[in-house]
């Protein structure tokens, strides 16, 4: 089976449950690029960041991300913030060496009934978001 995630979903997503206004959008079947708009010293500046799809496993999935230091430093403030307001998503998400992110499906509560039901097949970038090939266990 076909699962299909819109960027248009994961944005209101991030909004409701993270405050953060963020903008995605396909670079290639492989990598998206993500937006991220935060006051600085009284002035708004723009982070971008293409995500490459590296890897992906039943439960979990691997990402290269392009960063300067400055963004990296932003991403370990996110991951501060949300191992405080969300700590059961502490383990989920790690950086690793190399500029990679490792997602672990098998740590996030709302997904372990789905990595026990479903075997991860493929994932691809469409032009409106992500789209997952699935099948039942």
């Amino acid at each position: 089976m076909e699962v299909k995630l819109g960027f248009d979903e994961l944005e209101a997503y991030v909004a409701a449950h993270y405050g953060q206004r963020v903008t995605l959008g396909r670079i290639d079947g492989r990598t998206v690029g993500v937006g991220l708009t935060r006051r600085m010293l009284f002035k708004d500046r723009q982070f971008n960041v293409s995500l490459v799809l590296e890897s992906a496993s039943d439960t979990e999935i691997t990402l290269t991300y392009g960063a300067s230091s400055a963004l990296e430093m932003l991403m370990r403030i996110a991951l501060n913030y949300m191992a405080r307001h969300k700590p059961d998503m502490v383990e989920a998400v790690r950086i690793c060496p190399g500029q990679r992110l490792k997602l672990n499906l098998a740590k996030v509560p709302r997904a372990v009934a789905l990595v026990e039901a479903l075997a991860f097949e493929s994932i691809a970038v469409e032009e409106d978001g992500f789209l997952a090939g699935l099948s039942l266990r």
